[in-house]
């Protein structure tokens, strides 16, 4: 059963359109990440692990200029993490509904690339925003797509 189902997402890769591609991708990252999670809380003894955090951040959008001039691919990484299952959820049916609706009138090709500058962005707004009208501490982090995913809306 599981080979079918691997099957069936390898065949939506290779041969869907670029909405499914990046609903595939998302949601990949989305099962890596969780499991990164649920290893290092039970590495850590059912507790959880300060490493977890740490590692997020490596890939978040941070709002502090030191960490982000460091760590720059936090600008598109972020965009393809997710917090928990609703966050997903329904940022990728947004990206289904909407996303099939314009990648049929601008063509399927043309949805990545506004896919990716609308996470970037929503990354650059969050930063700008962030240091601009700060609120409560600095240095806090993004994830998430939808930014990207508001583009395509």
């Amino acid at each position: 059963m599981l080979q079918s189902i691997w099957d069936d997402v390898k065949r939506e890769f290779s041969y869907g359109n670029m909405v499914t591609r990046i609903i595939i991708i998302n949601i990949i990252v989305f099962v890596i990440v969780n499991l990164t999670d649920l290893f290092l809380y039970i590495g850590n003894g059912g507790k959880p692990s300060p490493f977890y955090e740490t590692f997020l951040h490596f890939f978040c959008m941070s709002s502090d200029w030191k960490f982000f001039l460091t760590h720059p691919w936090g600008l598109v990484t972020s965009m393809f993490l997710h917090e928990g299952f609703w966050h997903i959820l329904w940022n990728m049916l947004f990206m289904y509904w909407f996303g099939r609706i314009v990648g049929d009138f601008i063509g399927n090709q043309r949805v990545l690339p506004i896919y990716l500058l609308g996470g970037i962005a929503g990354g650059i707004m969050y930063f700008l925003s962030a240091n601009i009208m700060p609120y409560g501490q600095m240095g806090g982090f993004a994830l998430g797509a939808s930014g990207a995913v508001m583009a395509i809306v």
